[in-house]
């Protein structure tokens, strides 16, 4: 097969960000199939233009054996009309095959979220070739915006995003989700329960170094949280339990190294100086590449979540499978039915928003016998193995991919 897959914000291994479409495309062509990942060359994390020269308007990449597609699209700051401006141009640019290679012909055009309007284009696209599409929600837009965003279901941005998602479920030949209870928001929506596979992100042990064992040398506890510093991650509440354990008298054994940037990170910084949190240290981000030498430094990981509705359909975070990979214990604190920590017992649970609880749950991983975390770390390890390594995957998809084509075949007829 020759599969086209189009996620406005596709990250190669260079960049800090998710990987997975990156993943998922090496791991198919491993699997015999063609892949080209179309993607815009402006990096939304540090909204920049990254790939192309003044005067481009696109570019074939090859990165580590993926090729890649950087379309131009317009610069933009925030998220405002210039963001908007710019998911408009990288859709028309998608509908119109912009700097497509003539010698690719896909069999199959996977789109992903949370950009609708470039969903909507690799749709319609799909029906102009005559090929199947396959629809991936990774956040289920427009609901985030709901839930997180407080925005008012009844705004006028709102029911237009509602509008292309209920034609995207229904036109979609299937439906990937990376949230493991989605499937009945999808199909309240006009998806089809029978053509709607999980698919979690994860990650491809071959690429990652051997796990460094859990030492018991003396020094403070490290507690790492490697992602974005936004309002949904719930890193407030961190700050507010270490401050709790400076009060307890723990502050000096127990310490938090933050990786990543975003919005919240220059207010959360102020906070530190502010309150004497010296027990927090936050660096700058790092490309995924490097992400497990940092990670091995760490005795235990955070995984946060700001309380949402939203969370009732589950999380997939690309951070749980790296910090299962390194071979450490979590302390998981997130509104989801979805919590393989609690589920394997690979670390301890919090209540989600509750600072007193976050302090307790990590204190009472900090205390646990050094043997009993190593077991911990193990379990985890042996979950993401068994249901969050890229081989496995990688073969869902080709069969959902495989599937697809193969309906749209016997069914002679364009698209479906």
């Amino acid at each position: 097969m020759k599969v086209l897959i189009v996620n406005h914000y596709a990250y190669a291994p260079f960049q800090h960000g998710g990987v997975r479409h990156f993943m998922l495309a090496k791991e198919l062509q491993r699997l015999g199939h063609e892949t080209l990942i179309v993607s815009t060359s402006f990096f939304h994390k540090s909204q920049s233009e990254t790939r192309l020269e003044p005067g481009e308007k696109h570019r074939l990449e090859t990165i580590d054996g993926v090729r890649f597609l950087w379309l131009k699209t317009p610069p933009y700051k925030g998220n405002g009309v210039g963001r908007i401006r710019n998911m408009l141009s990288f859709a028309w640019q998608v509908l119109r095959r912009s700097g497509f290679p003539s010698d690719f012909a896909p069999d199959v055009v996977y789109s992903s979220s949370p950009q609708l309007l470039s969903s909507l284009a690799a749709e319609r696209l799909a029906r102009k070739l005559g090929v199947p599409h396959v629809f991936e929600i990774r956040d289920l837009w427009p609901q985030t915006f709901v839930d997180l965003g407080n925005w008012s279901p009844s705004h006028p941005w709102i029911r237009m995003l509602d509008l292309i998602q209920r034609h995207l479920y229904r036109r979609a030949d299937h439906v990937v989700s990376t949230l493991p209870s989605a499937a009945p928001y999808i199909v309240e929506h006009g998806g089809r329960k029978e053509a709607i596979t999980w698919i979690t992100n994860g990650i491809d042990l071959r690429e990652a170094p051997e796990p460094k064992p859990l030492a018991d040398n003396g020094r403070p506890f490290v507690l790492a949280h490697a992602g974005v510093h936004a309002v949904s991650t719930g890193l407030d509440v961190a700050l507010d339990a270490a401050g709790i354990l400076i009060a307890k008298g723990r502050g000096a054994d127990i310490e938090f190294v933050f990786w990543g940037s975003g919005p919240e990170k220059a207010r959360q910084l102020n906070r530190i100086e502010n309150e004497g949190l010296t027990n927090v240290v936050f660096h700058d981000p790092v490309p995924k590449s490097e992400i497990h030498d940092k990670l091995a430094v760490a005795d235990g990981f955070l995984l946060t979540r700001a309380p949402s509705p939203i969370h009732r359909w589950g999380i997939s975070p690309h951070k749980l499978a790296d910090y299962f990979a390194a071979k450490r214990p979590v302390v998981f604190s997130v509104d989801s039915e979805w919590n393989p920590v609690a589920e394997v017992n690979a670390g301890t649970t919090a209540l989600p928003g509750d600072a007193a609880s976050l302090a307790d749950a990590i204190v009472r991983l900090v205390d646990t016998p050094v043997d009993e975390r190593r077991s911990m770390a193990e379990r985890g390890y042996d979950f993401m193995k068994s249901e969050m390594e890229i081989r496995i995957l990688g073969s869902r998809l080709e069969r959902v991919l495989k599937s697809v084509v193969i309906d749209t075949r016997s069914q002679g007829i364009p698209g479906s």
